[in-house]
């Protein structure tokens, strides 16, 4: 629960990059259909409206491009849960990590620098700012809210 920060500013991260992979590809493809269909030479000469086919290309090329990076998206996650847990669970001297050299580089140099607010003192005779204050702090700062007013 200590990286749940990390965790979720990757996946947001990862979400969106794979979602503008997803919609480029499945432009591209649907721009080389579009001028496949639109040159003269072309052996489709009946195709009058070509827009049903180039929706359809559209279509299936974001599916296809869908398929192949959702085992992308499941290879990274499993990478980078591996390396918390690892991180977590060895201290690199009595018991050595397992991820690779590279990988703990590239982790330490890419670390987010995003940082959860910290709760400042909770007035109690104001319960929408406690409330508010609830909303960004730790499982602890409820705890110590909860027993604090419940005397």
């Amino acid at each position: 629960m200590s990286n749940i920060g990390t965790v979720s500013l990757l996946t947001a991260g990862e979400r969106l990059l794979l979602t503008l992979a997803k919609l480029s590809i499945a432009a591209l493809c649907t721009a080389a259909a579009a001028l496949t269909l639109a040159s003269p030479d072309t052996a489709l000469d009946a195709v009058t409206n070509a827009s049903g086919a180039v929706l359809l290309v559209f279509l299936a090329a974001f599916c296809v491009a869908d398929a192949f990076l959702m085992v992308l998206d499941a290879a990274a996650e499993s990478i980078f849960l591996c390396f918390l847990v690892d991180q977590a669970e060895n201290d690199g001297e009595t018991r050595p990590y397992y991820a690779s050299a590279s990988l703990r580089r590239y982790m330490e140099l890419n670390r987010p620098t995003y940082v959860l607010p910290a709760m400042t003192s909770m007035d109690e005779d104001d319960p929408v700012s406690a409330l508010h204050q609830l909303g960004s702090g730790s499982f602890e700062d409820v705890h110590e809210y909860n027993t604090r007013t419940s005397r």
